[in-house]
């Protein structure tokens, strides 16, 4: 399958989701790993084919999300930023670009991230990530 196909299929299904919530009591939701690459588009295309800088766009899009998912103040998700990546100025926009896109594209989505995995494949990157359910 193509990239194209493959974003073509997700939207699909992003769409079937919001337009009916009864596909998520039935388990049909993109894979987690598939999530949280749409989630992080925006500073894994900033990291672009660099291994480490996309392990680390990853890991800061897992913190905010899960950040996010918790219900924390955006203050204290700018303070984990900070305190685990050193990140300066702007960490705030980063997580507040993020939590914008959340809302937008993942409201209802509160899997929280467990781990993830970037491992190469034939030449290409792939994720592996795994989630547990949040009580609502």
């Amino acid at each position: 399958m193509s990239n194209a196909s493959r974003k073509l299929a997700r939207s699909h299904m992003k769409r079937l989701v919001r337009a009916n919530p009864a596909y998520r009591t039935i388990g049909v939701l993109p894979k987690i790993s598939e999530t949280l690459i749409d989630f992080a588009e925006p500073i894994l295309d900033i990291a672009g084919e660099d291994e480490l800088r996309c392990r680390v766009a990853l890991d800061l899009a897992t913190l905010v999300w899960n950040g996010l998912v918790e219900a924390r103040p955006m203050d204290e998700i700018v303070a984990a930023l900070e305190q685990v990546f050193g990140a300066g100025a702007g960490a705030r926009r980063t997580a507040e670009a993020l939590a914008e896109r959340k809302q937008e594209l993942f409201a209802d989505d509160q899997r929280f991230i467990v781990a993830v995995d970037l491992y190469q494949e034939d030449g290409e990157f792939r994720v592996n990530a795994a989630y547990r359910l949040t009580p609502q």
